[in-house]
């Protein structure tokens, strides 16, 4: 089975708490690193190259709108998977 390196980012250490259990149970794959914020994500996604992001939608410093738009402009084939705590409407 190939190894699956996966980072997360999020500005929560509660979210990034969870999101590191769940994936640590998971056969095959690799938590390479984790952020606090979308300029750190960037520089981890850079440097560790993982095949898998998990993505906070709403930080500070920089959303998780602004580091998918820039790992898209940079032609990057990283997997995105974003999501958000925040439910306040638009």
């Amino acid at each position: 089975m190939r190894e699956l390196r996966v980072v997360v980012v999020d500005d929560s250490v509660l979210i990034r708490e969870y999101l590191k259990r769940a994936l640590l149970r998971i056969r095959g794959c690799n938590l390479v690193g984790m952020a606090t914020d979308g300029d750190e994500g960037l520089i981890m996604i850079r440097m560790l190259h993982p095949k898998v992001v998990i993505l906070d939608v709403s930080m500070p410093v920089k959303s998780g709108l602004e580091v998918l738009r820039e790992l898209r402009k940079e032609n990057s084939k990283v997997i995105v998977i974003m999501f958000t705590a925040d439910s306040t409407a638009g």
